[in-house]
This record gives structure tokens, sequence and C-alpha cells, in this order.
């Protein structure tokens, strides 16, 4: 969010009355503490700001549905980002597919190991480069997965 624009700008070529799909992860958040999770660590006043002017941005669009991660920083990136479109009255839809587990994740108790020893985008990559890990769903059958729940949505 924030500084790139790349987005926006390519919201421009949504030609009229089209469905979409944008993924964003959330706004910027308060630190981590190492060795914890951070399910409930809430996006900064600069995040706020950030997802309620990327909402804005989508004004022109109609956006008549969110679907987020129940982790705490997600739901409020995606209120925000509503607030700014002008959709207060929307419902965020939290799907346990998007975050906890999230699509990727087989077993979580397996999987929370690599979590508690390296931070969230160390593990990401390893698990992209690897494509499977213990504990995770294979990289193209969780692809696959999440593919198919967002065109089922639009």
């Amino acid at each position: 969010m924030g500084s790139d624009n790349s987005i926006v700008n390519n919201l421009q070529l949504i030609p009229p009355g089209a469905s979409y799909a944008v993924l964003v992860r959330h706004a910027e958040r308060f630190n981590l503490l190492a060795g914890r999770l951070g399910n409930n660590v809430p996006i900064t006043k600069k995040g706020i700001e950030d997802a309620r002017d990327f909402g804005l941005s989508l004004k022109p669009y109609k956006v008549d549905s969110i679907f987020s991660s129940p982790v705490l920083r997600c739901v409020q990136t995606a209120n925000e980002i509503f607030g700014g479109a002008g959709a207060d009255g929307l419902k965020v839809n939290t799907r346990t597919s998007l975050g906890v587990p999230g699509c990727y994740i087989k077993n979580p108790y397996i999987a929370i190991k690599y979590f508690l020893v390296s931070d969230a985008e160390t593990v990401i990559q390893a698990f992209i480069a690897r494509g499977k890990m213990d504990g995770f769903v294979p990289l193209k059958e969780g692809s696959i997965n999440l593919l198919s729940e967002i065109l089922g949505d639009l």
C-alpha cells in the first residue's frame, strides 16, 4: 500500500462493469515480538491512512465485497479500505483460507515451528523456493485452491 501506485494504475485497465479482484496482505502494522505470531497486532495510524487512501482510489470501481483473513490487522485493513471506497455499511467476509491457518497450511502445529524461529517473509520465501515444507500444502496445490476460491467469487 502506501507509496506504490502500480495497483491504482492497473485499475484503470479494468473495463466498466467487469468483475475484478485485488489481493493485498494488510496495511502497516506494529512490529511483531520475536518468537510470537502476532495475530492480534493491529495496524498503525499510517496503516489506517494508507488503507483508507487505497480504498479512496477504488471508489470509481464499485467495491461490493471484501474477503479477509480473520487476523485483526487484515480485518482492520479491509474495513479501512471499505471506508475509503465509500462502502462503510458493507461487512468484511472473513475466510480461514486467507489466513489462520490459510490455504497453504496443512498442519498448523507443524508449520508453526518455522514462524517461531524466522519472520514470515523468510518462511514464505523458503516455501516458494522449495515448493513444499513439512506442515504445508504443496505450493501448486495451495495456489490452485486459492485461485479457484477467488474466481468462484467473481
